[in-house]
C-alpha cells in the first residue's frame, strides 16, 4: 500500500473523508478525523508501517496536521534513508 492510501485509510477508520475535499489542505486533526487519543495510534501506526520517527516539533507542525503535508514529509523522511 502506497503512503497516500495508507494515511487516507488510517484517517478513515472512524469517518469517512467526503471526494470533494482537497486533501492537500485538509487538516484532519481540526476537522475531527482523529482526535487527541487517536492520534498517538495514529503515530505510532505511520512510524511502524514506514519506519521512519517524528520528533514533538513535526508532529506539533503545519506539516504534520496536514494530509497532503503529511504525506509529503513521510515521503521525504523515507528518501533520506
Amino acid at each position: 500500500m502506497n503512503i497516500r492510501d495508507y494515511v487516507l485509510s488510517a484517517l478513515q477508520e472512524k469517518h469517512s473523508i467526503n471526494n470533494l475535499v482537497d486533501l492537500d489542505k485538509l487538516n484532519y486533526i481540526e476537522e475531527g478525523y482523529i482526535d487527541s487519543f487517536g492520534i498517538v495510534e495514529f503515530v505510532c501506526n505511520l512510524e511502524e508501517q514506514f519506519n521512519v520517527t517524528f520528533s514533538d516539533d513535526e508532529m506539533m507542525s503545519d506539516e504534520f496536521q496536514v494530509v497532503g503535508k503529511l504525506i509529503n514529509l513521510i515521503e521525504s523522511k523515507i528518501n533520506k534513508a
